[in-house]
């Protein structure tokens, strides 16, 4: 019988596929739920102005810098965690600067609801861990050795692995599985991945069977059981929410509560993922600064807690 994390079951559909949770014969298969509570964590893709601006500026905190300080305020507030994710050049440059040890208490001392995940190798649109524009990332080699850069980068910035998001969203949500295999099994490796907010294929799902990633588009969570992880749909990017394709309301506050109050989106509530990008906080951009401070008074009033996916998976 299925268990309390999806675990394979010995009744039901056949699941030709292997994505319905059913008999996940090929590996991949989905969670029941029973083990997962509702949460929301917030995240921001391509993160690096505010590590540009830690070096180049003369700060007396960390918190001082538009970014940082925005999330502080937040957390401060509504008891809000944050993830980064960062591209490994820029990060990098900072990770070798001497500011880097200079602020790194600040980033320590914020470790329980700040944390640090990779994206891409560069600030290139150009480039991800998959095929279609990545290849000399895509080896199990490569994906190794960039999570590996990341994690040297992360400890010389916090002083901490407990810093790290294990859970990140890779740009494009690409990825091969030789290349996530490699992020996987380095130091403090991968246990997961945030998918995209739309049904596109996501890392190498579509090598299990076709309508994968569509499954986890909408049944919030994924198990990869031949490679021991996670993944998990990302719901909302604030940006986006006048995009009707995928959002019913304009409003982040009215959007929630659509999704939590519907049978068809309540699934995917389980794990509120809400993201955006940094340029959008730093800039005052698309709205979204007003969104995020309404998913968390929405989480706050709802009795949602804030947490990272690698706590809840």
């Amino acid at each position: 019988p299925q268990g309390e994390k999806g675990e394979v079951g010995e009744t039901g559909e056949s699941g030709r596929n292997g994505i319905d949770g059913k008999d996940g014969k090929n590996g991949i298969d989905g969670k029941d739920g029973k083990s997962i509570m509702e949460y929301m964590h917030i995240s921001f893709d391509d993160t690096y102005l505010c590590f540009k601006n830690l070096r180049e500026k003369n700060y007396t905190s960390i918190f001082q810098e538009k970014f940082l300080g925005w999330m502080k305020n937040m957390h401060d507030t509504y008891g809000a965690v944050f993830s980064i994710y960062v591209f490994n050049e820029d990060f990098t440059a900072y990770a070798g600067s001497a500011k880097a040890a200079q602020y790194a208490p600040e980033f320590y001392a914020a470790k329980d609801w700040l944390k640090i995940g990779l994206h891409s190798p560069a600030n290139n649109q150009n480039l991800n861990f998959g095929t279609d524009k990545g290849l000399e990332y895509s080896s199990y080699e490569a994906g190794m050795s960039q999570w590996n850069t990341f994690v040297d980068n992360v400890l010389k910035v916090t002083g901490s692995y407990l810093s790290i998001d294990r859970m990140p969203r890779l740009h494009n949500c690409a990825g091969t599985e030789a290349a996530i295999q490699g992020m996987r099994d380095a130091n403090y490796g991968a246990l997961g991945f945030l998918a995209a907010d739309d049904p596109r294929n996501v890392y190498y799902l579509e090598d299990y069977g076709s309508g994968s990633s569509q499954w986890l588009f909408t049944h919030d969570h994924l198990t990869d059981y031949k490679n021991g992880l996670i993944f998990i749909a990302t719901d909302i990017r604030a940006e986006y929410l006048t995009n009707t394709r995928y959002n019913t309301y304009s409003n982040m506050a009215d959007e929630l509560q659509h999704r939590y109050s519907t049978a068809s989106t309540a699934n995917r509530g389980r794990a509120m993922i809400v993201f955006s990008h940094e340029n959008r906080i730093q800039r005052d951009l698309d709205g979204v600064q007003a969104a995020m401070v309404q998913a968390c008074q929405y989480a706050v009033s709802h009795g949602i807690p804030f947490d990272f996916p690698q706590n809840r998976s």
